[in-house]
């Protein structure tokens, strides 16, 4: 920057905002401070466009594409972020940043579990829940990073994971084109970055043309056991891109067969919360894309299924489900709002409910004969539930765990 700021807001005050007001109250003591969100956001646009702010600090879910800040950044503001303040403050640290639509945050979750069982010091923070301002850099520092972060990333890790790219928060990014732009621009920032893909992705291997640095994975995780609660065929894939990394930093020999041994998987994701009657109760909850959906199918294949699907109505297509429904064949769908009164008519073997409470009871009922009740929406959670948490939450109380 070329001058110390003096006015300095902060758009978005959740942990990534409170994060930079203290890391920015730290680093210029005398300047002046404006906090804004959603209940003030609109009292200040025309500030934010008249370029009245030296130095605008944005969390994550404030679009980079919002008009007023980029005619701000036209005006000369400084428009700055958690992630790239971090890696400013540390330009010298060893970072192994994930990325994708979804499996992000187990596959970095992943990375750090393995390289601390071969005995290298790292930490995870980003946007898995603890905000990289507030860790100091180990011997590798695992960052997850969403789309809204790589955005605008400034400063390129050493070793870049790409889980998969479908589509998702095409509102914050203005499209498809530029959702996927802003996901690969973590490859893009310099060829130095190892590139660690599926070799699946034809996409992704595409896009990174002849570069010598890419290494792909696939499901082969060799001699490394895997506890059943983990092997499902997408975490057999974030297990390989995981031991990939491993690999190029030279630790493979060193991960203990039985490593995975005490791994707590994350919650929300495929998630089993108990069982009754010959019942098992799966909470996907996180489940926001209908690809996502497909996988819990593909995982919970081997019974019958009680599927809820529906939330938010993003107009998603759900051809893929419908297919997945086909192939599986045991499978029921129960569909709740907003979505589900246009998935109803697009999915095979579907039955319209009033809400939550009532999917969850016709689900039950369906496989008295025992199976599963998978809750995998294919759709965020607004706006019925505040976040996918939320009706994860929900989901278990109601199925009585």
């Amino acid at each position: 920057m070329a001058s110390i700021p003096k006015n300095i807001a902060i758009w978005g005050t959740g942990k990534e905002g409170q994060a930079g007001l203290s890391y920015l109250s730290r680093l210029y003591p005398d300047a002046d401070f404006t906090l804004i969100d959603k209940d003030n956001e609109m009292a200040f646009l025309p500030s934010v466009a008249a370029g009245d702010f030296d130095l605008i600090f944005k969390s994550p879910g404030v679009s980079l594409y919002k008009p007023e800040l980029v005619q701000a950044k036209d005006k000369g503001t400084c428009i700055t972020s958690g992630t790239n303040l971090w890696f400013e403050a540390h330009p010298d640290a060893c970072v192994v940043a994930a990325t994708g639509t979804k499996g992000k945050s187990t596959t970095a979750a992943l990375i750090h579990h393995m390289l601390q069982k071969c005995g290298i010091h790292s930490v995870l923070a980003g946007n898995i829940g603890k905000p990289l301002l507030e860790v100091e850099p180990q011997d590798v520092t695992v960052v997850e990073l969403s789309s809204f972060q790589t955005a605008d990333l400034e400063h390129h890790p050493e070793i870049a994971v790409l889980t998969n790219l479908y589509e998702a928060h095409l509102e914050w990014h203005g499209g498809r084109e530029q959702y996927h732009k802003d996901k690969m621009r973590l490859f893009d920032l310099s060829d130095e970055t190892t590139a660690i893909v599926s070799k699946d992705d034809e996409a992704a291997k595409s896009y990174l043309g002849d570069r010598d640095n890419v290494f792909l994975y696939g499901s082969n995780v060799g001699d490394l056991i895997v506890p059943a609660v983990l092997n499902k065929p997408h975490n057999l894939k974030n297990i390989s891109a995981a031991m990939t990394v491993v690999e190029v930093l030279n630790a493979l020999s060193r991960l203990p067969v039985n490593a995975l041994d005490d791994f707590k998987p994350l919650p929300h994701r495929q998630e089993i919360v108990g069982e009754r009657d010959g019942i098992t109760f799966v909470n996907d909850s996180i489940s926001t894309v209908p690809e996502t959906v497909v996988a819990a199918l593909e995982a919970f294949s081997d019974k019958p299924v009680s599927l809820i699907i529906g939330g938010e109505e993003k107009e998603q297509d759900y051809t893929v489900v419908s297919t997945a429904v086909k192939k599986y064949g045991a499978i029921k769908v129960f569909c709740v709002p907003d979505s589900g009164t246009r998935l109803v008519k697009e999915v095979e073997n579907s039955t319209l409910c009033m809400n939550m409470e009532d999917a969850v009871k016709q689900a039950i009922a369906a496989v008295q004969g025992g199976g599963y009740v998978l809750l995998s929406p294919g759709t965020p959670s607004f706006p019925i539930y505040q976040n996918y948490v939320e009706r994860g939450k929900h989901f278990k109380k109601l199925c009585g765990f």
